[in-house]
Parts: C-alpha cells; structure tokens; sequence
C-alpha cells in the first residue's frame, strides 16, 4: 500500500477518535448538567418539605393549646357542677331537716293543742 492510502486510513482513524472523544465528553456533560437540575430540584423540594412541616408544626402547637384550655375550661364546668351538686345536696338537707322540725312542731303543737 502506498503512504498515501496509510495517511487516510490515519487521518480517518484520528478523526474517529476524536469524534468518539467529543461524543463522550457530550455525554458526560449532559449527565452532569441532568445531575445538577435533580440537585437543584431536590434542594427546592427539600425546603418546600421543611415549610411544610414548620406550617404542620406551629398548626399541631395551636391544636395542643387549644385542647389544653378546651381541658382546662371543661375542669372548671366540673369543678363548678360538683360545688352545685354540693350545694343542691346541702339545700335538699336543709329542707327535708326543715320538713322534719315542722312535722316534729306540729305533733308537738297538736299534743298540745288539739284543736288548732
């Protein structure tokens, strides 16, 4: 073969070589681009998760006081039943203790006087 035909058959094995070189390094490119936007994409998703989650929070914080004064004004409608329960059961005494001094004075007040 003649040094011209060696001389192609190099300059096509070179110019192979390099198109295989810039098709590599294209694809090594685009992976690595393709890998930031997943980063970026997941750092803006991981911050939107983390507002979520203070919004959840401060609503779970809001949720816990208002059971706790819900707890706390549902205690005070019990403290405030059981005194009146006391005070009816006090009044109730009262008044059958009243019932049975009036049946006790009137047997008294009709030995003494039966005609009243």
């Amino acid at each position: 073969m003649s040094t011209i035909a060696y001389i192609i058959i190099a300059v096509i094995v070179l110019a192979l070589l390099v198109m295989a070189i810039l098709a590599v390094r294209r694809r090594l490119d685009d992976r690595r681009r393709q890998h930031h936007v997943e980063a970026r994409a997941r750092v803006s998703e991981a911050g939107r998760l983390q507002q979520v989650a203070g919004t959840e929070q401060e609503q779970a914080k809001r949720a816990d006081r208002l059971a706790a004064d819900e707890r706390r004004e549902a205690d005070e409608h019990l403290r405030r039943s059981r005194r009146a329960a006391k005070e009816a059961e006090a009044h109730r005494d009262a008044a059958e203790d009243a019932t049975r001094q009036a049946t006790t004075h009137r047997a008294r007040a009709e030995k003494i006087d039966p005609e009243r």
